[in-house]
């Protein structure tokens, strides 16, 4: 069953990192940027950028849409960064600024990419291109007007060598992106034997999208027979709300 719901985020957690992004020397120290702002408000947040390699880094920092087809509000019309070109010598670090005016007319999400060049880098927006150029993605959520639902469309599941993996299509049918957390529960049929597996991975997956996401565990050791497993997909956890999970059922056998 999908799950429909507006949250307010008022209890949200502005800024949602992981470990970051390094090299050659450069850090960034998220790789990601995810912010929540009211309509018609303000917000600055910082992106650090650390130079730990042997010489001085020559940085730029440009703006642009994510270009995947979906209708976004200009970037030029909410974010601006400062400064957008910097030099970080050996061994200190720098925060670049962007500056949020969250328009009227936001609804769900704003989005856009920061691309960062060190040493006068050739433009690339190439996100699989690494090299000395970076690309991180930088989603604002639009506060009190997010709304949420997913569901698991399909799974598929094989087991070998000790290994069970698998692929499932996530269909998100919000108005923003999701981030799902996984877990799934392997039980032996007729015994009551199971066992809880978590695969952490956060991949996201764009608004009014489907995507199809894979897992795989090792050092799983089933025997013959017949088995069902469980996968949970929870996307309501970027946004506080533990309870909003898809979940889906496949039986398999192993012979």
């Amino acid at each position: 069953m999908v799950k429909l719901k507006t949250l307010l985020l008022f209890l949200f957690i502005s800024v949602v990192c992981c470990s970051g992004i390094c090299f050659a020397g450069i850090k960034l120290d998220r790789s990601y940027i995810e912010e929540v702002v009211p309509k018609g408000q303000d917000k600055t947040t910082v992106l650090k950028i650390s130079n730990d390699g042997e010489s001085a880094q020559d940085i730029k920092i440009e703006l642009s849409s994510f270009n995947d087809g979906q209708k976004d509000i200009p970037f030029e019309n909410w974010c601006k960064i400062e400064p957008v070109e910097i030099r970080i010598p050996q061994g200190e670090a720098r925060d670049i600024n962007l500056t949020i005016k969250c328009p009227e007319e936001a609804e769900g999400e704003l989005r856009c990419r920061i691309h960062v060049y060190a040493n006068e880098v050739t433009l690339i927006k190439n996100p699989t291109q690494v090299g000395m150029s970076y690309n991180i993605p930088l989603y604002v959520l639009v506060q009190g007007t997010v709304n949420v639902g997913a569901a698991i469309n399909s799974l598929d599941v094989s087991y070998a060598n000790d290994t069970i993996s698998g692929k499932f299509e996530v269909d998100n049918r919000s108005n923003v992106h999701i981030r799902p957390f996984i877990n799934f529960t392997v039980e032996k049929i007729g015994s009551g034997d199971k066992k809880d597996y978590e695969v952490p991975f956060g991949q996201v997956v764009p608004k009014s999208n489907v995507r199809t996401l894979a897992f795989s565990q090792k050092d799983v050791k089933l025997d013959q027979g017949k088995y069902k497993i469980t996968i949970k997909a929870d996307y309501g956890k970027l946004y506080g709300n533990e309870g909003f999970v898809a979940v889906f059922e496949k039986e398999f056998e192993v012979k």
